[in-house]
């Protein structure tokens, strides 16, 4: 999926670092970690990621958390 900045993201099956951020070429250049507070279904935690990415991607990316792999800060970001 595309966020309104024309970046690319992928997301899989899960609920950390499950945001994969995707280079020109595909490549997964970074992934990110942030879902909504509370326990919910790993499906409905996948379907708010999606909507907060495509309606509100600068708000998801400010409270986001880099994932494995990447630098910065690590650990499930909530809203």
């Amino acid at each position: 999926m595309r966020g309104p900045s024309g970046q690319l993201y992928r997301i899989t099956y899960g609920t950390i670092s499950n945001i994969e951020v995707l280079g020109p070429s595909g490549a997964v250049c970074g992934r990110l970690c942030a879902a909504p507070a509370g326990t919910l279904p790993t499906p409905a935690v996948m379907l708010a990621q999606k909507l907060m990415l495509e309606t509100r991607e600068s708000e998801f990316l400010r409270i986001a958390a880099d994932g494995p792999g990447t630098t910065g800060t690590t650990g499930l970001a909530t809203w």
